[in-house]
């Protein structure tokens, strides 16, 4: 018997199978229709409905399951709830979605410290608005040809001193100094930039007065190019580790399942 766990996003619906505690298959939809959304993904990977157990959702579209979903038990989890099972150490989760939510996780329990409207539609609206592109596999293409020196003001574009701990290439400014000449590829690479490293400072401050120094990220955003180079150059400046996780964009669903397993 196995476990579909489904995590019902504002943007996107991850959905897993879990049997004896091992991913089995996995999907990602932009389908909005929730029933729709379920019965391709059991289609697609030739799912039998009699060896699964039970249902477990969670995400901001729960509300609009009604019941049990193929008349087997529907449990619902809460999303934060969801996020904190989603990794087995004390650190700081970013779940980055459409916004992103910072949970701290430690032995004696998880707390939602907040979060930003920074995310993942931040980076496709911005795309979106800016350039010609409107397709998330067109901005990963087009990352690995931008060069942040075309939009991003650096300190070594303001002076030739150094500055405490900072690298020349510290960013002073996001987007501050698009160039005349700067293609879609810069632009590109510099909102996907600003994005990360904003969420990225953030948890280092979040970070400042505890004991925790590790900061884990999830979410389909994490999956692009260049973010770990992103997360490396905050974590020199901020003494933060970073780590995304094997499968990022799948674990709030697994942490879902995780949470009523025990």
């Amino acid at each position: 018997m196995s476990i579909i766990g489904i995590d019902f996003g504002s943007t996107m619906t991850k959905i897993v199978q879990i049997k004896n505690n091992n991913l089995i298959n996995k999907g990602i939809y932009s389908e909005k229709n929730e029933k729709k959304v379920i019965e391709k993904f059991i289609n697609d990977n030739n799912i039998n409905l009699e060896e699964i157990e039970e249902f477990v959702i969670t995400g901001v579209r729960t509300v609009k399951i009604k019941g049990n979903i193929y008349n087997k038990p529907t449990k619902i989890v809460g999303e934060f709830e969801a996020i904190a099972n989603c990794v087995d150490k004390n650190c700081l989760i970013a779940s980055i979605g459409t916004g992103t939510a910072f949970i701290l996780k430690n032995e004696e329990n998880a707390m939602h410290l907040g979060g930003t409207g920074l995310g993942g539609g931040t980076l496709i609206n911005l795309v979106k608005r800016l350039t010609d592109i409107n397709n998330f596999d067109n901005i990963k293409e087009l990352l690995l040809k931008g060069n942040l020196n075309k939009v991003d003001l650096r300190l070594k574009d303001i002076t030739q001193a150094k500055l405490s701990n900072l690298d020349m290439d510290t960013t002073v400014s996001n987007l501050g100094k698009i160039e005349s000449d700067a293609n879609e590829a810069d632009v590109v690479k510099g909102i996907l930039n600003m994005i990360i490293e904003s969420i990225a400072v953030m948890c280092a401050m979040a970070l400042k007065n505890t004991k925790t120094k590790e900061v884990v990220l999830i979410g389909t955003i994490t999956t692009l190019p260049l973010i770990e180079d992103i997360l490396k150059r905050v974590s020199i400046l901020h003494d933060v580790s970073f780590e995304i996780p094997k499968n990022s964009q799948f674990l709030t669903a697994i942490g879902a399942v995780k949470n009523v397993q025990g």
